[in-house]
């Protein structure tokens, strides 16, 4: 993949379908229009803690289900941590 020096991060320029195949594991699915949110979704909340903190990290992935397979949708980091936030 190439990507454009920008302040968002990863803003791709060009990918090359035979390198995401073999990373992927599968065909490149390029998203034209965005999804409308569902009223529930599927997800998993995780909780990591770093051996030098005292406070956990919770990261919570939520995925939606289009064409029989499943994505990510929306991903939620919550920490009582402020020195984490960044």
């Amino acid at each position: 993949m190439t990507f454009q020096p920008k302040n968002v991060t990863g803003n791709v320029l060009a990918s090359k379908e035979d390198d995401a195949m073999s990373e992927a594991g599968g065909p490149v699915v390029f998203m034209t229009q965005p999804l409308e949110r569902p009223e529930t979704l599927e997800g998993h909340t995780y909780k990591i803690i770093w051996p030098d903190s005292v406070n956990a990290i919770y990261i919570t992935v939520n995925d939606v289900t289009q064409d029989d397979q499943r994505r990510p949708f929306e991903v939620f980091i919550v920490s009582n941590n402020m020195e984490q936030y960044a």
